[in-house]
């Protein structure tokens, strides 16, 4: 019982998880041992592909809380959603309107329709730290007005990884007077709806389909997730959206994750004004300390979502890559990923006063070391293993990626965390592509089809 074990050992230490899921390991958020109420569809337990009972209930009250017209509860997380939303929109062949840094499921579903993607390239928040930002309104419109024929749908990601939030308003207004609908991508934005002191949520601003994960920034366990459906534009039929929810849902839900949606929900349900104002006042005090610091700084120019903290070392000597392992190695603080220059500390309602004392504190003595110029370098990831590939690498299709340019990607290349693709299957390969590539492994991402951080494969 390896993994068993080592999860069991993980879950009584004291490291803090500034990563998702939500929950945060949160004492308060608990429930039975799983195996006593793992069930299958008996009777008395509704069914989640036919609900008469308690699931029409729980998908009714969540419509309710969210103010869409309909919702449904996903198992398989934001993935089956994004399927299944482009699948009930788009036919066969139909050209398709994407943003670049939207996940890659979204380009899974493309393959799958065999839709003609046009590209949206959101505007950069941030050159100097690489941060990517809004889609712009008029870059929408724009691309509109060249596309012939009409896109069938057009798909973006708001809140990104980030939490920078794009103008859904002026988009889906932008979209609807030319009779597109509007899908959100809205995975790290569950939260959005339970307090003001969030942005607005992309239903609200007139997205006609909105999927969002739970387990990212709420207390529901990994791969619980939520399609929304507001039929205002009229855009959308929502008996197809139904059937192709069940078409990618798995006919065997978990009645475990189903269940830590219901305490999810009741959790939240729970909350008071106070308890948010009282998370606030906690971030606020992180923006206050890593204001007085010299090196260390939190990142905040853009319509964005508070709880997520872009934490960025300005320093030539350091890198996003050793900030994130001092905070792990020192500090016992796991962040959610690592940049060229900064780390990504994913928090929620759920993160205790303990996790953001120690944040806090790490912040401060870190920053202090960077100004000891060389005596930081003792925190450092592992180098990963490798292993020399045989003579039949220069008999396939699989080359060094430094040497790729101009060749025909064969597969994705797709850095985790974020899974955006920074290659796609099929893209001619440029010197961007490359230095991303570089960069990807540089900063200690896993950069899934990159083999032993050295080769990718090309279509000869």
């Amino acid at each position: 019982m390896y993994l068993y074990d080592k999860l069991e050992s993980y879950s009584k230490s004291d490291i803090v998880p500034m990563h998702m899921p939500g929950h945060k390991r949160n004492s308060r958020i608990s429930m039975a041992d799983p195996y006593s109420i793992d069930i299958t569809e008996i009777h008395g337990f509704d069914n989640l592909s036919n609900p008469q009972n308690i699931f029409k209930d729980m998908q009714e009250m969540i419509a309710e809380k969210y103010g869409t017209d309909q919702s449904r509860i996903l198992v398989n997380g934001s993935t089956g959603g994004i399927l299944a939303a482009i699948a009930a929109i788009a036919k066969h062949g139909d050209n398709i309107l994407i943003a670049r840094n939207c996940h890659k499921s979204v380009f899974n579903a493309v393959r799958l329709l065999d839709l003609k993607p046009i590209y949206l390239i959101p505007d950069m928040a941030d050159e100097d730290y690489g941060i990517v930002g809004k889609i712009n309104p008029d870059r929408v419109s724009e691309c509109l007005e060249s596309c012939n024929p009409k896109p069938s749908a057009c798909v973006i990601t708001s809140p990104t990884y980030e939490g920078i939030v794009s103008d859904i308003e002026a988009i889906a207004a932008i979209l609807h007077r030319e009779g597109i609908p509007l899908i959100v991508d809205s995975a790290h934005g569950a939260h959005f709806n339970w307090s003001n002191m969030f942005p607005e949520t992309a239903m609200n601003l007139g997205s006609d389909i909105t999927i969002e994960s739970l387990h990212k920034t709420l207390p529901c366990l990994t791969q619980t997730a939520l399609i929304h459906y507001k039929g205002d534009s009229g855009l959308v039929d929502f008996d197809k959206l139904e059937s192709m929810i069940y078409t990618f849902q798995t006919s065997s839900p978990s009645y475990v994750l189903m269940s830590s949606v219901d305490i999810g929900m009741e959790y939240m349900m729970g909350l008071k004004e106070d308890d948010y104002k009282a998370y606030m006042s906690s971030l606020d005090d992180i923006s206050r300390t890593a204001n007085k610091c010299r090196f260390l700084h939190i990142w905040d120019k853009e319509d964005k979502d508070p709880g997520k903290i872009i934490l960025t070392i300005n320093s030539e000597e350091y890198s996003g890559a050793w900030l994130e392992s001092c905070l792990r190695e020192m500090f016992g603080i796991e962040a959610e990923m690592s940049a060229e220059k900064y780390v990504i500390l994913m928090t929620s309602i759920c993160d205790t006063e303990k996790n953001f004392d120690r944040l806090k504190l790490a912040i401060t003595e870190i920053d202090k070391l960077c100004g000891k110029s060389g005596e930081g370098t003792n925190c450092k990831k592992g180098n990963k293993s490798r292993r020399n590939l045989d003579s039949t690498v220069e008999e396939t299709t699989i080359v060094e990626y430094k040497n790729s340019l101009g060749m025909i990607a064969e597969q994705d290349v797709i850095p985790y965390p974020p899974g955006i693709p920074l290659v796609l299957a099929g893209e001619i390969i440029s010197e961007e592509h490359i230095a991303a590539i570089e960069d990807a492994i540089r900063y200690s991402h896993e950069v899934i089809n990159v083999i032993e951080d050295r080769y990718i494969r090309v279509k000869r």
